[in-house]
């Protein structure tokens, strides 16, 4: 915070004043609650930041909100691997259950990159007033819903996720497979791979 303040002056008053305005409610704040007030959190008009700070951090958040989805995309197709997987080889309540896990685990890495995109995103969203970018930069990082979560086809999830046959054919893409960079085909193969291994991982266990 101390070298924060050297290159955003107005910051440590303004922190003053919130702590002293929460001191009644909250007089011993946690860490973990602790605002890092980036360029992208510090209200327009109250504090002045530099540019060229507010520049460097919509750099940053631009290459974590790609890195979000290239994990959300990678996460997602080893889902549909080991779902593949499942059905077809684990035989047996100890493999069903081992299988189970592993969908359980990539569920949680699918949630963690999405958290990852939408703070980045908002982070960017804010930002691009300060920077005045306009609206350009949306067309390839779009809001992210939870309907836009979903696999290349549905015949990579289990039958009881798959939307009605009938309706199947009509499904829309979603726009996290629309616009893919030259390091998702390349990598295509690798998260192929990442799906065998834990398939004779998990095999190896029992």
């Amino acid at each position: 915070m101390d070298i924060q303040h050297l290159y955003i002056p107005g910051l440590h008053l303004y922190r003053n004043q919130l702590l002293q305005a929460r001191a009644a409610s909250d007089p011993e704040p946690q860490v973990y609650k602790t605002e890092l007030f980036l360029p992208s959190a510090i209200p327009t008009g109250k504090v002045a930041c530099d540019s060229r700070l507010q520049e460097f951090e919509w750099e940053l958040r631009e290459a974590q909100a790609q890195d979000a989805l290239n994990d959300l995309r990678d996460n997602l197709r080893l889902r549909s691997h080991v779902y593949k997987d499942k059905d077809r080889f684990q035989q047996g309540q100890r493999r069903s259950t081992r299988s189970r896990d592993l969908i359980n685990n990539l569920e949680r890495r699918i949630s963690a990159a999405r958290d990852k995109y939408i703070a980045a995103r908002n982070a960017l969203q804010s930002l691009a007033g300060k920077l005045k970018k306009g609206t350009t930069w949306t067309r390839e990082l779009r809001i992210l819903t939870q309907g836009d979560i979903t696999p290349l086809v549905d015949d990579d999830l289990p039958a009881h996720m798959r939307a009605p046959r009938e309706s199947q054919g009509r499904r829309k893409l979603s726009w996290i497979w629309q616009r893919l960079g030259k390091d998702d085909y390349d990598n295509a193969s690798d998260i192929m791979q990442d799906g065998k291994n834990i398939r004779l991982t998990s095999l190896s266990h029992f």
